[in-house]
């Protein structure tokens, strides 16, 4: 009998230590799936707009993605953020195309007619406690020889422009 119970006890044990692990598993792949959801919403609302309108309202929705910090790094004041990125663009619309996305870094292309499509960009991040709490920006050159990153099929301007669409589902 004593065998008996100590046999259930380990075998309890065990389906509970299995659960456990079995959960864990589970939120780190959601919390992965949360950080790439994450960069590619910072990356729509940096640089996803059809207006002055829209590029103030996205900023907006940037603010809350990331920490207050990343918030006063990245629009130091917005008459800033207007002169480096939209009238960088000449005040023309743009549309974010993703090449890829990881829970660390989102690789894109920007499509507008103020930019070449074929350049690349890179945000890199880091998420802690829900939100991007660090950022780099930079553009990239790959080699000649470098194999990878296809631009795949450039997304088009809609008719009528459909604007800003890169946080569905996020809280």
């Amino acid at each position: 009998m004593f065998f008996l119970s100590v046999l259930v006890m380990v075998i309890v044990t065990v389906v509970v230590i299995l659960v456990a692990v079995g959960g864990m598993n589970n939120r780190f792949e959601r919390d992965q799936i949360r950080a790439i959801q994450l960069g590619e919403s910072v990356v729509f609302a940096l640089y996803e707009y059809k207006s002055l309108e829209e590029f103030d309202t996205n900023i907006d929705v940037f603010e809350g993605l990331v920490t207050d910090e990343v918030f006063r790094r990245m629009t130091a004041n917005n008459t800033d953020r207007v002169l480096s990125v939209y009238l960088k663009f000449r005040s023309l619309p743009v549309l974010v195309n993703i090449i890829e996305s990881t829970p660390s870094y989102v690789v894109y292309s920007l499509v507008s007619e103020a930019i070449e499509p074929e350049r690349l960009f890179v945000l890199v991040f880091e998420v802690t406690e829900g939100k991007i709490s660090a950022i780099r920006e930079a553009e990239l050159f790959p080699f000649v020889t470098t194999v990878g990153w296809d631009l795949g099929e450039l997304p088009e301007f809609p008719e009528p422009f459909s604007g800003f669409v890169g946080i569905e589902g996020l809280p």
